[in-house]
């Protein structure tokens, strides 16, 4: 039910007896290149290349942005994965960590290694997610 058909309903005039909505925002993908991110205050449109990583938080996720900026976000990191899924720039790397892969700066050899991004981060790569992230980045970048 939208507002115009909730105020309508309503003719006499008072709205404290007239039920909002249920309002429960689900993630998508605007256009090649928007998200809307269900946040604690409201819904964010944000550019999918500015997001740096996304950490799970719990039932949250917090998307990370340039400048120390986050998100924190009503919806479990797996949820944001699906979403985030086609587009090959982002990758799981560890069961708490999800990577922008145009923002990886580098990468630090080791059991699973870890990865340093643009804005100073640095993230493990699980060894179970290690071969994954090895394909991910030759699907992205091609050989290497």
């Amino acid at each position: 039910m939208n507002v115009i058909s909730i105020l309508n309903t309503n003719k006499s005039g008072d709205f404290s007896k007239t039920k909002t909505p249920d309002f429960s925002p689900e993630i998508q993908i605007l256009s090649k290149t928007k998200i809307t991110l269900p946040g604690v205050n409201g819904l964010h449109f944000e550019n999918l290349s500015d997001i740096i990583f996304i950490q799970a938080e719990g039932n949250y996720s917090v998307v990370h942005f340039p400048q120390n900026r986050r998100i924190w976000v009503c919806r479990t990191l797996r949820d944001l994965e699906k979403v985030v899924n086609d587009d090959q720039r982002f990758v799981r790397i560890h069961r708490s960590f999800c990577i922008n892969l145009e923002k990886l700066q580098r990468y630090q050899k080791g059991k699973g290694g870890q990865v340093f991004m643009e804005d100073g981060h640095c993230i493990q790569v699980s060894q179970a997610k290690k071969l994954h992230f090895f394909n991910a980045l030759e699907a992205y970048f091609g050989e290497f």
